[in-house]
């Protein structure tokens, strides 16, 4: 391997997720980058994965990027407000968006609706867009 080459380790998203970034080197923002990791996990699962950004959140910046099921992101701890709305009832597309997080602060916003696939991306028409202009 050379050193430009990332390192690939072996780690479980629901236990392992803080420990991991905790090992990099510096206080930069860190970024976790999930696409349908929700649909493997049981709501229990998906509250453990969002303690471990909690616990990444406590020691350093870090932005959970997501390409999801919007009814999946609806029983994690994101606090999007189309999340508590018609939208959390769907999982056929998938919201695409960002939980910004450091010690004290939080932000959450969906970005955009898109296919599972990501075929076409429908951007948001404003932060508490709720997506309800968008046919399944």
């Amino acid at each position: 391997m050379s050193a430009s080459s990332p390192a690939v380790v072996k780690g479980e998203a629901t236990t392992d997720t803080a420990r991991l970034i905790a090992e990099l080197p510096g206080s930069e923002p860190a970024a976790v980058f999930t696409a349908s990791l929700l649909s493997y996990l049981t709501t229990e699962a998906r509250t453990a994965f969002a303690g471990e950004l909690e616990l990444v959140a406590a020691r350093r910046p870090v932005a959970w990027i997501f390409a999801e099921g919007p009814g999946l992101l609806a029983t994690t701890d994101l606090t999007a407000s189309a999340l508590a709305g018609p939208l959390a009832r769907r999982n056929s597309l998938y919201a695409i968006g960002a939980s910004m997080r450091r010690p004290g602060h939080r932000h959450d916003q969906l970005l955009a609706l898109a296919d599972p696939y990501l075929r076409w991306l429908a951007p948001a028409r404003g932060a508490a867009d709720d997506f309800q202009w968008v046919s399944g």
